[in-house]
């Protein structure tokens, strides 16, 4: 068995997912290859849907029409074809040409992304409602990394939760007896939130960074292992970063409960009231209780502190940590029988 990887080229949460749905495969002794051709899905796309004037259109289809013959054919050559890119985007038929690929490849095409829209209802009416398509049908399967999003629903019979073999990433604690905060980037709409928290960082004395600007994979990464606590500033759908640094032992900080919506346990998940959170996570809602756990965590942090978050967090989260195997099988099992 072959399997094709399409992924973006900037380093997001679909780039990590690509590559680690590529070492995944490898581990398992089927082949797999990534493919950078985001450009080549935009060009499938039927004009009309896309928006795009007949002249501009036109022009280029011709000027890559041989690169994308010859990247179709390549992909024609493997079993399957998964995209990794974010939902709701990819269902918009606007956006990528996803009826086109199979049509040009004959190969069955998949969607591999943090969730699926069977676990989020606001996103699975926008797909039927804007993008006029079947959540279920637009591709042939859905990779998921969470079980849970904005609720804990019904699968679709071609949905497979795979998790994330985040182990492979081999982020290790860096022990610490002092806390120190990383400030997730500024959200629209919570800006205000996150100017208290600064403010009070700096009031309290204790050592923090912002984040701003631009990373790449590698210095973000330096930065959360720098890190005792991460505070998030806003809702999270699964939130790479978060699984990133519980990998190393650091704690997040939230707002609201619900804001880590992939985080929450429970097996009867219905609405963003349902559902906890383990220890390691720690809910503020306003200033004083920002300001009670930062002083808290100021007094408890010792030395093995990142090493029991990391190793409870394993624990917690198999799917996020092993990957969830059962599904995988089960998605190459369902490849073999198209």
């Amino acid at each position: 068995m072959k399997v094709a990887i399409l992924s973006p080229t900037n380093p997001s949460s679909p780039f990590i997912l690509a590559e680690n749905l590529h070492a995944r495969l490898k581990g398992l002794g089927i082949s797999s290859k990534v493919f950078f051709c985001h450009d080549l899905l935009h060009r499938l796309c039927d004009r009309k849907k896309s928006g795009k004037k007949l002249h501009f259109h036109l022009r280029e289809r011709m000027r890559h029409d041989i690169q994308d013959h010859q990247t179709l054919s390549r992909l024609s050559a493997f079993d399957a074809i998964v995209i990794a890119d974010y939902i709701p985007t990819v269902y918009n038929p606007g956006y990528f040409g996803i009826a086109s690929l199979r049509a040009r490849t004959k190969r069955p095409v998949y969607i591999y992304a943090v969730y699926s829209p069977h676990n989020a209802p606001s996103i699975e009416a926008v797909i039927r409602t804007r993008f006029q398509s079947d959540p279920a049908q637009h591709f042939d399967g859905i990779l998921h990394v969470a079980s849970t999003t904005e609720i804990k629903g019904t699968p679709y019979p071609n949905s497979f939760h795979i998790g994330l073999k985040s182990k492979a990433w081999n982020l290790a604690p860096q022990p610490s007896k002092y806390i120190s905060v990383l400030v997730d980037f500024e959200q629209p709409g919570h800006e205000k939130a996150r100017n208290m928290q600064i403010q009070l960082l700096e009031h309290l004395g204790i050592e923090h960074t912002i984040l701003e600007g631009r990373y790449s994979i590698e210095e973000i990464r330096k930065l959360y292992a720098q890190s005792s606590h991460y505070i998030i500033q806003s809702p999270e759908a699964f939130g790479l970063p978060i699984c990133e640094n519980l990998n190393l032992g650091t704690q997040i900080l939230t707002e609201k409960t619900h804001w880590p919506m992939s985080w929450r346990h429970g097996n009867d998940i219905q609405s963003f009231k349902d559902g906890g959170l383990p220890n390691y996570f720690h809910v503020f809602e306003n200033e004083d209780g920002l300001r009670n756990i930062l002083t808290h965590a100021r007094h408890q942090q010792t030395l093995d502190t990142s090493k029991a978050v990391r190793r409870t967090f394993t624990e917690d989260y198999p799917a996020y940590y092993h990957g969830a195997e059962e599904g995988m099988f089960k998605w190459l099992d369902s490849i073999t029988g198209i």
